[in-house]
Formats: structure tokens, sequence, C-alpha cells
């Protein structure tokens, strides 16, 4: 396992000096202010505060608003509208960033665990179970997972897994899923990394939405483009 130190120079001399948009994919780092109160391991403390994690990178992952701390989930996701029971199961949840489709990236403060939730399920208390989909054992281990996945093939990626985190190669988790994905849709993933990184610190939630737009705009292109083939 890196320690922090190798992690931020690894990632500084593979990934920001050779982006074509460095400043895209630098790291974002945590007031230490911002965790005096949370639970959280020493190790993950240094990460956050000394070294932190990318702005946006593969695979279309966001972690830009990490400078403002990590919020509770329903800090973020339409706060005003939470009944108590509503929170209930949600409270050891502290945000870190995002994925592509708006679901919140989060560490749990009971044993330092990095999960992905699915937003759409955050008010469905009856389906807690799922909720959650298994990311990284640990920040460390996410940290280094990402630079892997950089420049690595699918292949690569979950070889290089198994020596760093086990559990993250299992059936049903986020690397798992990540290694599934046809190669088509990787570089789609480059394109929405692009967008997202493109729209600096606006609202995220802009970024999605243009994503979808373009996305639908695409798809519509592309079935005008097959029915004409069709016709020939």
């Amino acid at each position: 396992m890196l320690t922090p130190k190798q992690f931020k120079d690894r990632w500084q001399a593979e990934v920001v000096s050779t982006d074509p948009l460095p400043d895209d994919v630098r790291l974002v780092t945590v007031p230490a202010d911002k965790l005096a109160s949370l639970r959280l391991p020493q190790l993950v403390r240094e990460y956050l505060t000394e070294v932190g994690l990318p702005k946006a990178c593969a695979p279309c992952l966001s972690f830009d608003e990490l400078g403002k701390g990590l919020p509770r989930i329903w800090d973020v996701f339409s706060p005003t509208e939470w009944r108590p029971n509503e929170k209930i199961g949600l409270e050891h949840y502290l945000m870190i960033g995002f994925d592509g489709s708006g679901n919140p990236f989060c560490i749990d403060e009971r044993d330092g665990k990095v999960v992905l939730l699915e937003h759409e399920l955050l008010f469905d208390t009856k389906n807690r179970n799922k909720l959650t989909m298994f990311v990284n054992s640990g920040i460390p281990q996410l940290a280094e997972s990402l630079l892997l996945y950089q420049h690595s093939s699918p292949d690569a990626h979950r070889k290089a897994l198994l020596e760093i985190d086990p559990p993250a190669t299992q059936k049903g988790t986020f690397w798992s899923y990540e290694h599934s994905v046809p190669e088509d849709d990787r570089r789609q993933s480059g394109l929405q990394k692009l967008l997202f990184s493109r729209l600096g610190n606006s609202d995220t939630s802009i970024a999605r939405w243009l994503w979808v737009l373009l996305a639908t705009a695409l798809g519509v292109i592309l079935v005008v483009a097959m029915n004409r083939l069709l016709k020939r």
C-alpha cells in the first residue's frame, strides 16, 4: 500500500503532468478543521488533509467539493425534505464525491470503508439493503485504485486490485462493475469527465444534466444515421 506521500508524488508524475487539462485532475484536500468532529482513522485524516483526492478523474468521478468538508447525505440531497425516520441508517455516511450519475461516494464513519450510494433510493427506507455498493476498504485503497485505473486495462487493474484491496474485486462491487464496462462506454466516461471538469466549480447538477442532454442528442443522431443506412 502506498503512503500518502508516495501516492501524491505518483499522481503528480503519472496523471497531472501527463493530462491535457492538469488543473482538472489536481488533488483537492479537506481543511483539517472540517474533520475535527468526525470519527476517522488517523491515516484517513492524513490522506484527506495532506494529499486529498482528484478534482475529477476516470471513471467519471468527481471529488471537487472536498474543500468544503464531508457533509452528511441530508445536507446535500433535498436538505429540507428529510423526516427523522428517513435519516436512520444514513447517519454514518460522510460524502466525499460523486459518480457520473450523481450517486454519492461516501466514507462509512464506523469502519472507514468507501461505498457508493444509489441516490434514487435515499428516501426509500424499505430498501436500505439495496442502497450501498462497496467500493474500497478505505481512502488509501481508493486513492491507489484510482491511480492505477488511469492508465490500466480492466484486466490489469483487476489483477492489481487483488494485491491492493481483494474485497474490491468481488462480484457486485463498484470496481467489478467498472471492469465489465465495454471499451466504448469507457471512452464515453472520459467525455463525461471532460464535461464536468470544464464546468469547474459550478453546480455539479448542471454538469450532470448537460451530460444527459448530450448523451440524448448523440443517441438521436445515431438512430437517425442508422435509419438512413437501413433505407439505402
